[in-house]
């Protein structure tokens, strides 16, 4: 008697399952094997990941397909308006100050000073043998010290182009002229006739000076200047205008 139908049916139930069990370790060692194919989930190093699965439970996963793709740099837009800078009264104070203190050495020091003077005379004076040089007598002002008021000249020290101006009382009744010389050279005149009374004569001039050049105020032969009643009546005065 053959067996019976119950036993051929148990009999291919376990079939099925030893023939499963066989192609699932062999899946297995191909997955394991193939890199591409091979994921663990939870872990870094080792073997490269493959392809971006879902991981539910931190367990180790095998997923078919393609390898990830490289990430994308973002995008981080357009740059936004500059906006503007914000000066306190305190730094325009100070930048002031700044200028203040700048222009002061400038003007402090004969190396990098701006020369300036005005020469006063308090006494009378009068050419009467020939032209002579007009002193003075004091200083006010001598920025760089330039102007010597004993001798009545300006001896340049830094080259540049200077304003000079005098401004004189000549004596009453006479027949007064005044020169401003560079480096004996008239530059300049003022002249008035013996008519009754005092006046003052003025003039002035712009001149580029070189270092050493020179530069006075000359009393023609047979004028007089009137410096009576200790009055500032005979002045002066120049400066700088610009380096060269």
């Amino acid at each position: 008697m053959g067996p019976s139908w119950k036993e051929v049916s148990l009999r291919a139930v376990v079939l099925l399952l030893c023939v499963g069990c066989a192609v699932g370790k062999e899946l297995k060692c191909v997955c394991e094997e193939d890199e591409r194919i091979y994921r663990h989930g939870g872990r870094t190093g080792g073997r490269p990941s493959g392809p971006l699965g879902v991981r539910t439970d931190g367990k180790r996963e095998r997923v078919l397909g393609k390898s990830d793709d490289a990430a994308q740099p973002a995008d981080h837009g357009s740059p936004g308006v500059r906006g503007k800078k914000l000066r306190s009264s305190g730094w325009r104070v100070a930048r002031k100050a700044h200028k203040i203190g700048v222009v002061g050495q400038l003007v402090g020091g004969r190396n990098n000073g701006l020369p300036a003077f005005t020469a006063v005379r308090t006494a009378d004076l009068a050419a009467m043998d020939g032209n002579i040089v007009i002193t003075f007598d004091t200083t006010p002002t001598n920025v760089a010290g330039d102007f010597d008021a004993p001798s009545g000249v300006f001896v340049c020290q830094v080259s540049g182009v200077y304003y000079f101006t005098f401004g004189m009382r000549k004596a009453e009744g006479t027949d007064t002229a005044v020169y401003l010389m560079h480096n004996g050279e008239p530059v300049a005149m003022a002249h008035s006739t013996g008519r009754a009374g005092t006046e003052t004569l003025g003039q002035s001039a712009v001149i580029v000076l070189q270092a050493k050049d020179r530069v006075h105020t000359e009393l023609r032969i047979g004028s007089a200047l009137d410096g009576r009643r200790n009055e500032p009546a005979i002045v002066f005065s120049g400066f700088l205008i610009q380096r060269k």
